[in-house]
């Protein structure tokens, strides 16, 4: 019993800490690794935010698209063996335009490793209780395992009924409550 208490302890002064540490940071809009999301920069700003692209893809958007390699603890999602340990090859790709001054500016991104930190506070495999961290609006979606994903307004942003929540990031989670992929996607 008492070691339940000084577990429950433990995790309350983990989320006390949490919150305070929130508010540390501005929420007041969308970042990326210090990036502004719909705003313009140059690509030496780009490059030295999110590094040199393995490649830049063309659909809807132009993309610059990062190809990584995570250790996977689900021999299920398995792609490759790297070092002898299960491997896990994922993307992160973020949609821009550019202007005639060759700048670029963030439209969309789909988010899958931990290497891309939003709002330079939370990042894919933190807890999604991090996301109402923010503040703002969230309207979260859960599916019956657990599982689900949580929209996020920054403060100042609109106000229902007139939030066009697919404009917004969304922030996808597993069954445990832990981030496995953070999108912004609008067409």
């Amino acid at each position: 019993m008492k070691a339940l208490k000084l577990i429950s302890i433990a995790f309350i002064s983990f989320l006390l800490t949490d919150i305070l540490d929130a508010q540390e940071y501005d929420f007041s809009t969308e970042r990326l690794n210090g990036l502004e999301v719909r705003k313009f920069y140059t690509e030496e700003q780009f490059i030295e935010a999110f590094g040199e692209p393995d490649y830049i893809s063309s659909a809807i958007h132009d993309y610059f698209v990062y190809e990584r390699v995570i250790t996977s603890p689900s021999p299920a999602a398995v792609e490759d063996i790297v070092g002898g340990v299960a491997a896990e090859k994922i993307t992160d790709g973020i949609g821009f335009i550019s202007n005639q001054d060759g700048e670029y500016r963030i439209e969309v991104y789909t988010i899958h490793s931990d290497q891309i930190v939003f709002n330079d506070y939370i990042r894919v495999g933190d807890h999604v209780s991090k996301v109402f961290d923010m503040g703002g609006t969230t309207l979260e979606c859960k599916n019956e395992d657990g599982s689900g994903y949580i929209y996020w307004v920054p403060e100042g942003g609109p106000e229902e009924p007139y939030i066009e929540w697919n404009c917004f990031p969304a922030f996808y989670y597993d069954k445990n409550g832990i981030i496995e992929m953070i999108q912004s996607y609008n067409d």
